[in-house]
């Protein structure tokens, strides 16, 4: 997007890729189910093989930038050889004036144009240039070049890795990214959590809308809707936060459930009790993520399950027995923000990983289900959607419906197992637009399934305005 290359050799334009959302597959361990997880920038659904397009090399450019850099070397010599003949400066000062030349020069020697950073798992800063295709100026030009530039030049990779090495030898609270980590305890949140939130008035009544429109949607088609909140992590690991934090957000957020049960005739089932309760016995979050563990998984799995007990008597609960259970530490390798995967905030840490063995000294349980290859798994394309479909040819049970932000994969590991047929369709945290339910309505119709639950964060309310578009 820059009017001119700032590298030395630029490469040519990257192919251009269709605009659907590109996917990869989450490591939940052996032959398990595949699951789904996003990537930040949404390019392609199906998983596209890369191919880097082949360099022409032009004779005329070649000849031109040898001359130009020929003349430039030159001219830069001779100034700097003034410097000894005529000026008599000594050598050190030659030196000293080259060596800050050259780094000067180093952090515009290329610019990438990578649209997400591997090494923070963020999106870039895009150009925008200051005068815009409309013809009219855009006056936050330097804010804007500022964090392009920011974001782009060469060698920015190292000093950030240089960066958070120093902070973890350093400092007793690391930040980066929007997340931190308590080096006295080695637990890491994402550093919203250290605030108390409110959602605004506005957003509650617009999402009461969402789950009104959600309800009438289920009830017309004979469908029995749940929706599961879960807590955030500092909410349940609050002494391992401290002293960078003290309040207590769960009291006003159990608050905010009751209201919207109450206006709303919602299942709607606030696991803070639950996880809390457990909490010491397994870690229900990982020490490194904000998700939740597989251990935590089935904790308010069966806790729902109990709900579903009271409408419903034909499916199967599963327990620890129908599960192979492998412990687990080391970093899940994701090329985006990992669902229910450990490591995520470890990596937007720019904490290198080879010291991920001392740093995440814990183990975690990661669950298989043992009977895999009973069940039928396919996965069709749909819009903006990924479509698991789960079979396990127990007709006499019923059908259920998966949904959700960045928890429900790891809960698409455990509950279709003790279904008929499961269907799973994987939301976006921050985009409402997913949830609409002119998008994804044909899909559950389709999916014959008579039970919906919804897997999502607490935070996750405000982007309930999405069930009435």
């Amino acid at each position: 997007p820059f009017p001119f290359s700032l590298s030395l050799f630029p490469l040519p334009p990257p192919l251009p890729s269709p605009r659907r959302p590109r996917w990869c597959r989450l490591a939940g361990g052996g032959g398990g189910p595949p699951l789904a997880e996003p990537l930040l920038d949404n390019d392609s659904p199906v998983p596209v093989k890369k191919s880097r397009p082949s360099i022409k090399f032009d004779a005329m450019i070649f000849i031109i930038i040898a001359i130009l850099g020929y003349l430039l070397s030159y001219r830069l010599t001779s100034y700097m050889a003034d410097f000894k003949v005529e000026k008599h400066y000594s050598r050190i000062d030659i030196v000293f004036l080259a060596v800050c030349a050259l780094i000067m020069f180093l952090p515009v020697s290329h610019i990438t144009d990578a649209k997400k950073s591997d090494k923070e798992n963020r999106n870039l800063a895009v150009w925008r240039p200051f005068i815009k295709k409309d013809g009219t100026i855009n006056y936050n030009f330097g804010r804007d070049y500022d964090k392009w530039f920011s974001d782009r030049f060469n060698l920015r990779n190292l000093l950030i890795s240089i960066n958070s090495t120093q902070d973890l030898l350093l400092n007793n609270k690391l930040v980066y990214a929007n997340h931190f980590m308590n080096k006295s305890t080695g637990e890491m949140y994402q550093l919203f959590e250290a605030k108390r939130t409110t959602i605004p008035e506005k957003q509650i009544q617009e999402a009461i809308l969402g789950l009104k429109t959600l309800k009438d949607f289920c009830d017309e088609n004979k469908i029995t809707p749940y929706i599961i909140l879960l807590p955030r992590k500092m909410d349940v690991y609050k002494q391992e936060a401290l002293p960078f934090t003290s309040h207590n957000q769960e009291i006003e957020d159990k608050k905010l459930v009751e209201r919207l049960v109450a206006e709303t005739g919602m299942n709607i089932l606030f696991m803070y009790d639950v996880i809390n309760e457990h909490k010491y016995e397994q870690r229900v979050y990982y020490k490194s993520d904000p998700h939740f563990t597989d251990y935590a998984t089935m904790l308010y799995y069966n806790s729902w399950l109990n709900e579903v007990k009271k409408d419903y008597s034909s499916f199967g609960r599963l327990t620890l027995d129908d599960f192979n259970v492998d412990l687990e530490n080391r970093l899940v390798k994701l090329s985006s923000f990992s669902s229910g995967a450990n490591g995520a905030i470890y990596k937007a840490l720019n904490l290198p990983d080879k010291k991920a063995d001392k740093i995440l000294k814990d183990k975690f349980p990661l669950y298989e289900y043992k009977n895999m290859k009973s069940v039928d798994i396919s996965t069709y394309y749909k819009d903006d959607f990924e479509v698991i479909t789960y079979d396990t040819r127990k007709d006499k049970w019923e059908n259920l419906f998966i949904t959700g932000t960045s928890n429900s994969p790891t809960f698409s590991k455990i509950a279709p197992f003790g279904f008929n047929k499961t269907t799973f369709v994987k939301m976006f945290s921050g985009r409402p637009d997913t949830y609409s339910l002119m998008k994804y309505k044909d899909i559950i119709k389709n999916s014959g399934s008579n039970i919906l639950v919804g897997v999502y964060t607490i935070t996750n309310v405000a982007d309930f305005v999405g069930f009435a578009k």
